[in-house]
């Protein structure tokens, strides 16, 4: 935040984008691998799980196109957490 309050937009999303791959890259082969040495650990996703995942995607994609910020997009992102936190609460617990 304060990169992209410094005015550098293209910096901040890009250490964003960088630190959510990065993370991506490595926690889902380490449950992998832990997932085999303890037994009831499953590495199985829910269908809400990856209808926000998906749709994370395509609203951080709509967002960071063409390297610009503007209020919409913010307010973009805004109302997608808050629509993934309504279809998590509908969802339920498993």
């Amino acid at each position: 935040m304060v990169v992209a309050k410094r005015g550098k937009i293209t910096l901040a999303v890009e250490i964003a984008t960088s630190s959510a791959a990065q993370v991506a890259v490595f926690l889902v082969p380490a449950v992998a691998v832990i997932s085999w040495a303890i037994t009831p650990l499953a590495l199985s996703f829910r269908e809400v799980e990856l209808a926000a995942l998906l749709g994370a995607v395509a609203v951080a994609a709509v967002a960071i196109v063409g390297g610009r910020s503007s209020r919409l997009r913010g307010l973009l992102l805004i109302a997608a957490y808050a629509g993934a936190v309504a279809l998590f609460y509908s969802a339920g617990n498993r």
